[in-house]
């Protein structure tokens, strides 16, 4: 069974919905990046707004049906521009225009909070290949309608693709959106008296679920089948429209292995560069000097794609994120970059970072050394500086973290000493969040004729994983716990950190944070190791996930 430890997390940002409309509005889409980064744009906000206008049920709201209308003229203009027809992209480009400004007449809130799409922002799932697989479906079915459900977050702009090609093709098509509601393993999708009317009318059509996952459990998919079912569609006529198949036992809804197999799935084709080195799923670990016996555990899944473009064997190109995603990524990488810090940045495009392709000596070892004390000593006050997000650290996420994680492995073996540590931590004064290295392990650190490297300098700090942007304490405790340090090494490190940092509260925060951190870590690698089994992997993530338990053992009885 699945350890029920906090590992995940989801990245946001706050936005001005009329200014991101308009953004959309007035850029120059003239290529499909950029009809790409619009689309998600738009998607973003009719998501976002589509949340809050309805918080309990969906319903067929007739302001997000507004912004619906606006997300799917978007994907038509990426869908056109797909394809050859110069006139029918022209003509979608003016029906977009006229659905913006129809969204803009509507009162919107100042501000709401925009999740990130996964598969848009750390998956590489480009939106044109549910086109592809919309494709296939007409193709198999040549349905006479179809009705499209797409599941927010991310089902919301893939669906608006789907109706987008079927448009294209000349099939009459109806959309709706859902958010699958409730526990991560037994979502549920709960509709108001008109949605469930026009379903009921639907039924007959082809009916495409779309949605990047299935996630761990299966259920949103699962529940939205369910629904449609209960008003009066057919089972064969449900079809799965999704990123990848699972193996239905490992799902972790309710009788999810049976259900699973009752309808069809289509999976949408990956669509990317092609390398002639592939780095992805972990096999970047060939190159950066280790012997296979020392190669670090990886999770493939979790693994950003990446490699050698055949036309430029010097550069790793690696993808970041499509949209505003991407682009500040990019931004982060290149300030490092420019800081002496990181690889040579050359720019994103369609989503991937081109950087120099280093070629170490060596990786650093586990034991600590003053060469990487001294490249740690400017690299984190750098950090704390550059990288400051202008909110506070969120001391409560770690604390619920920190107790549930400890509490899951241990038990309430530690429960005095959580409290203790809690009391200490919301007695410290406010720290400012900080986008954090996030991956500091000696891996991540290569030697070279010039001196040390740090690699993947700008996407773990703000990605789906825990913690987030935080206090640069947590980069410290990094530090801290992933080099074998003497008690006096440590002890000056702290020391000089502190004063590099002109961060004199530092050592008394560590107290608390460094048990976070291992406990954040302990997560991770034990949730990975569930999920890998019995793989070189998953036996690596069971030894480290022990590793980091005696440590925060150890840090908890102190």
């Amino acid at each position: 069974m699945m350890p029920a430890m906090i590992v995940y997390r989801t990245s946001t940002r706050q936005v001005d919905p009329s200014l991101e409309l308009s953004r959309c509005l007035t850029m120059a889409a003239d290529d499909a990046e950029a009809m790409t980064s619009r689309l998600l744009g738009i998607g973003g906000v009719e998501v976002a707004l589509s949340d809050l206008w309805m918080p309990l049920h969906d319903s067929r709201d007739p302001r997000a049906l507004t912004l619906a209308n606006a997300t799917r003229w978007a994907a038509r203009t990426l869908v056109e521009a797909d394809g050859p027809g110069q006139a029918t992209a022209t003509s979608a480009e003016r029906h977009l225009r006229h659905a913006l400004s129809q969204c803009l007449r509507m009162p919107l809130p100042p501000g709401v909070e925009l999740r990130a799409p996964q598969g848009f922002a750390y998956d590489a799932l480009h939106p044109l290949a549910y086109a592809a697989a919309t494709a296939d479906c007409l193709k198999r079915w040549h349905p006479s309608r179809v009705a499209v459900v797409g599941l927010r977050t991310i089902g919301a702009t893939l669906g608006a693709v789907v109706a987008a090609h079927c448009d294209h093709n000349g099939v009459p098509t109806w959309t709706c959106t859902l958010r699958p509601r409730g526990a991560s393993v037994a979502r549920e999708c709960r509709i108001d008296a008109a949605l469930a009317l026009e379903l009921q009318a639907q039924a007959g059509s082809l009916c495409l679920i779309v949605d990047e996952g299935p996630g761990l459990s299966g259920s949103s998919l699962l529940s939205a089948a369910t629904v449609l079912e209960a008003h009066g569609h057919r089972r064969e006529h449900i079809v799965f429209l999704c990123s990848h198949e699972p193996q239905p036992g490992a799902l972790r809804a309710r009788a999810a292995a049976q259900r699973w197999g009752m309808y069809t799935r289509v999976i949408a084709p990956s669509r990317g560069p092609s390398f002639a080195e592939d780095w992805s799923a972990g096999a970047w670990r060939a190159h950066i000097g280790l012997d296979v016996s020392r190669w670090p555990p990886v999770h493939p899944q979790h693994e950003r794609n990446k490699g050698v473009p055949a036309d430029a064997p010097g550069e790793l190109h690696k993808f970041v994120g499509y949209g505003t995603w991407g682009v500040t990524v990019g931004r982060r990488a290149s300030r490092a970059a420019d800081a002496g810090f990181g690889v040579p940045v050359f720019g994103v495009r369609d989503g991937y970072m081109r950087m120099a392709r280093v070629s170490p000596a060596s990786t650093m070892s586990r034991r600590g050394t003053w060469a990487l004390a001294a490249t740690v000593l400017k690299y984190l006050p750098w950090r704390a500086w550059a990288m400051q997000t202008g909110d506070r650290a969120d001391t409560d996420a770690l604390l619920g973290l920190l107790a549930t994680n400890a509490r899951e492995h241990f038990g309430g073996a530690h429960d005095t000493t959580l409290l203790q540590l809690e009391r200490l931590a919301r007695a410290s004064a406010p720290r400012p969040a900080v986008v954090i290295d996030g991956h500091l392990s000696p891996w991540e650190w290569l030697t070279t004729p010039t001196g040390v490297v740090k690699v993947d300098t700008a996407e773990h700090g703000d990605d789906h994983f825990q913690p987030g942007p935080q206090d640069i304490a947590w980069d410290v405790a990094a530090v801290l716990g992933e080099f074998a340090w003497t008690s006096s090494e440590r002890a000056s490190l702290v020391e000089r950190l502190a004063v590099a940092l002109k961060d004199p509260s530092l050592a008394h925060r560590l107290r608390w944070m460094r048990p976070c951190y291992l406990a954040a870590r302990m997560g991770y690698s034990a949730v990975a190791a569930e999920s890998l089994g019995d793989t070189a992997d998953g036996r690596g993530f069971g030894r480290q996930a022990r590793r980091y338990a005696r440590q925060l053992a150890g840090a908890l009885g102190h």
